[in-house]
């Protein structure tokens, strides 16, 4: 009975409601809305989130910011409610007979099943994603009515589309440092075989725990990175695990680390933004490892941004 009730919740929300509707795939795009709902002052009544068929973790850890960091009434989780091809049958329908909306915020603009739904859309914001939105000038081919909601100056129209985390930023006054700490952030990247393999992977870790080793060091895997064999870690790394998106995790946390690491992470951009008195390190790879890989693009322009933020590189 339940879930019958929630697909005509959502049935009648997406055909016949002139509102504001929210598609995301991941925290980071949730992170992204909350600024934008407080920079804005979006209408929360008014709003309805649609969170697509992303992976179970990415779902959790956004069911987790709903609950726990910015709560928003109206939202349906897709994978919960329709198999994904009924809901491609639904989108034919909308295209036809959907009421269209005021508002589309997107948080995966490359996203198939979002694509029809803000393609024609009078008003789109689009939010960060993460790295794929520094590419957004040559992978964009639709709508040009369009927002950019970001970190990023340079693709912004004006300061009032520039996210600076002023909410989120509330969630760290006041916290000590503990010296000698350093937080690894893993990245979704060691799955990708043409860029990090595993065994690469560990043996760069290793290599800056091996570098540092007066630090104790925690490692953070990403919410999609594979299990790995603790053992294989350098002896002054400790995993740590989390249920929520690294932001939060920290500004849940009594201390902040003196270091915060990572391999080409949003989160390290979000962090040199948020957190000023903390150092920044992106373990930077070496130009022959990601050339021949459509990544390239990505790296290049991530790159640039670190030498813009207080991001440091740190060759291994």
């Amino acid at each position: 009975m339940q879930n019958i009730s929630n697909i005509i919740n959502f049935l009648i929300d997406f055909f016949f409601k002139k509102k504001i509707i929210c598609l995301i795939n991941a925290p980071q795009q949730y992170f992204s809305l909350v600024e934008l709902i407080e920079k804005k002052k979006i209408n929360e009544k008014e709003l309805s989130i649609y969170i697509g068929y992303c992976s179970k973790s990415s779902q959790d850890q956004i069911k987790h910011l709903i609950k726990n960091y910015y709560y928003v009434g109206n939202f349906f989780f897709l994978a919960k409610i329709f198999n994904e091809n009924i809901f491609l049958i639904i989108l034919n329908f909308f295209k036809m007979f959907g009421k269209q909306k005021s508002i589309i915020i997107v948080g995966d603009y490359k996203y198939y099943l979002f694509k029809p739904i803000y393609r024609n859309s009078k008003n789109i914001i689009f939010l960060d994603e993460g790295i794929s939105l520094l590419t957004f000038d040559n992978m964009y081919s639709g709508n040009k009515n369009f927002e950019l909601f970001s970190v990023f100056s340079h693709l912004v129209k004006d300061n009032n589309n520039l996210n600076e985390y002023a909410y989120l930023k509330k969630k760290f006054k006041d916290k000590v440092v503990k010296i000698k700490t350093i937080f690894i952030l893993g990245t979704h990247l060691s799955s990708f075989e043409d860029i990090l393999n595993k065994d690469f992977y560990i043996k760069k870790i290793n290599s800056f725990a091996e570098k540092n080793i007066e630090f104790e060091i925690f490692y953070i895997p990403h919410r999609n990175e594979k299990d790995f064999n603790k053992d294989v870690l350098f002896k002054n790394i400790k995993v740590q695990t989390i249920d929520r998106p690294v932001e939060l995790f920290l500004a849940d946390l009594p201390f902040l680390p003196e270091i915060i690491a990572g391999f080409y992470s949003m989160a390290l951009i979000n962090f040199s933004i948020i957190l000023k008195n903390i150092k920044i390190l992106n373990l930077s790879l070496s130009d022959d490892v990601y050339n021949t890989t459509y990544h390239k693009k990505n790296f290049e322009e991530f790159k640039k941004i670190f030498n813009s933020k207080n991001i440091q590189n740190v060759n291994l």
